[in-house]
């Protein structure tokens, strides 16, 4: 069984990053590596602010040969246009419309890489074990936001909260 201690350093660090604007030119640039990212949506002004577990609105991962940058860059291009990113279908689905740099809401993004071969035809076993700490370092992610606000991320959900502060789901009263 996989124990958090092995994944609390990295996760230390994605919680103590700082929030960047995903619509900065350059930003994504050096994110070339497998990763886990969290998001922001809000109307306050988040950059340069240490990431909190409930500004989180998404937690999203990347084991692309390219890097999250890359991934990140599609969720960028999916709010605003049209894209292949899951997450941001379901965020224009839910707002009605694209997103705009007008809008009183904008995007922040924070992520952390492992270093690895991605590039699958040429990866040694423990770039393939880097990987699959990609992939569980992403739940590891969302059990923290959950953890410290009592709610999953908003888009890791299947649908959008009712209130601005959900509460996770009670078993049903028979």
């Amino acid at each position: 069984m996989t124990k958090l201690s092995q994944f609390e350093p990295a996760l230390d660090v994605l919680f103590s990053e700082r929030w960047q604007s995903l619509f900065a030119p350059g930003v994504l640039q050096p994110l070339k590596m497998p990763g886990v990212y969290l998001l922001a949506y809000s109307s306050r002004d988040l950059a340069v602010q240490r990431v909190e577990a409930s500004d989180v609105y998404y937690v999203g991962m990347s084991n692309d040969a390219k890097g999250v940058g890359r991934r990140l860059q599609r969720f960028a291009d999916g709010v605003r246009w049209t894209g292949k990113h899951y997450g941001a279908r379901k965020h224009r689905k839910w707002k009605g419309r694209p997103h705009s740099e007008a809008d009183p809401e904008q995007f922040y993004f924070a992520a952390v890489t492992l270093d690895c071969l991605a590039k699958k035809t040429l990866a040694k076993p423990s770039d393939w074990q880097t990987m699959g700490c990609v992939a569980a370092l992403e739940y590891f992610a969302i059990a923290r936001v959950l953890e410290q606000t009592s709610r999953v991320p908003e888009l890791n959900c299947k649908k959008p909260y009712a209130s601005p502060l959900p509460l996770v789901p009670q078993p049903l009263q028979v």
